[in-house]
């Protein structure tokens, strides 16, 4: 027999001490993401390669700004000379001329823009990533290909329900499940059963939080 528990997804720190729930989000997960904002759980991540050259162009042009020159039209032709070694030349005037129309040069939409120029072959897309408390957000910046946008947002904002596993046969293991995903179950049993593999003639005993005193309260759902 299978006992599956459904926590309440108030202890999930184990998650984001060490990184683990990148890996339920998609492989390789610094590469295909970046997150700037306010989260208590994960904070601002941007260790993607294609997220820091974008960021580090733009800081050569707001340099030109920094020393006193206008960029303007009349610069681009210096400004694509000194990277052309870097980027090609048709490349750097398309950010170049995105540089001029734009207000803020660090505003994530805008760095995203010159990374998509920079990386036409990435499908890198910006969401607004939100908590259960209307103080957590984030904005996430991602490559659509490697990443679903709800996944992305139920393991930054924590929004999971802890799933513990036990069988007769010694079998012990933890898992999270996203909220939406859980909320919509009809049946537990057939959903845990596809979900873990859990053979038919095997018997499932399904137990969820009811409340506490002192400790958790159980009851036994279907």
């Amino acid at each position: 027999m299978y006992t599956i528990t459904i926590e309440d997804g108030s202890s999930l720190d184990w998650l984001y001490t060490n990184d683990e729930w990148k890996d339920y989000v998609c492989e390789d997960f610094d590469e295909n993401v970046v997150l700037t904002g306010n989260d208590r759980n994960v904070g601002s991540i941007e260790k993607a390669s294609w997220w820091i050259e974008a960021k580090n162009l733009i800081d050569e042009m707001d340099n030109i700004i920094y020393y006193g020159d206008s960029f303007t039209n009349d610069n681009i032709e210096e400004f694509v000379d000194t990277f052309k070694r870097e980027v090609d030349e048709d490349t750097l005037r398309k950010c170049a001329k995105e540089y001029i129309d734009c207000k803020y040069s660090d505003d994530p939409e805008f760095v995203m823009t010159i990374a998509k120029l920079l990386h036409p072959e990435l499908s890198l897309e910006m969401s607004e990533l939100y908590g259960y408390s209307q103080s957590e957000w984030v904005d996430a910046i991602y490559n659509s290909a490697n990443v679903n946008e709800d996944v992305l947002e139920a393991y930054v904002m924590g929004k999971l329900t802890e799933i513990h596993i036990e069988s007769d046969d010694g079998e012990d293991y933890w898992d999270t499940v996203m909220d939406d995903e859980l909320w919509k179950v009809s049946n537990y049993k057939d959903f845990f059963r596809t979900r873990y593999g859990i053979p038919a003639d095997e018997e499932i005993k399904v137990r969820k939080v009811s409340g506490y005193h002192q400790v958790a309260d159980y009851e036994d759902v279907d």
